[in-house]
């Protein structure tokens, strides 16, 4: 039986969350911010819930937006479970039809170009 798609997430903006949006607006006018969809909800190919950072939908196509921090793949606090679950999600996402770009907190900090 198929699940449900999840409809709320608690997560909080963070930082490197809020700089993509700026760049977003910065980019495109505020006019366009309504097309950022932050924590859209999907499943993913085993039916588990998940959440992309920032969704667009326009135009036919499925934009998924990822800000990642490198903490969680650096050693001591490298998880393989997490990384392996983070794989998944983004292949979950391309298999379903979304293009994904991912950046860095870093990269949004000092390379906003």
């Amino acid at each position: 039986m198929p699940q449900e798609r999840p409809t709320t997430s608690a997560h909080q903006s963070t930082q490197p969350e809020d700089d993509f949006v700026s760049i977003f607006v910065e980019l495109f006018g505020p006019e366009k911010a309504h097309l950022l969809a932050p924590e859209f909800a999907v499943l993913d190919i085993d039916g588990g819930a998940r959440f992309i950072d920032f969704a667009l939908r326009a135009g036919g196509k499925k934009i998924a937006f990822e800000i990642d921090g490198p903490t969680h793949y650096q050693p001591p606090a490298f998880d393989r479970t997490k990384y392996e679950d983070d794989l998944l999600r983004q292949n979950s996402l391309i298999h379903q039809g979304w293009q994904v770009y991912r950046w860095t907190d870093h990269e949004l900090d000092q390379r906003r170009e």
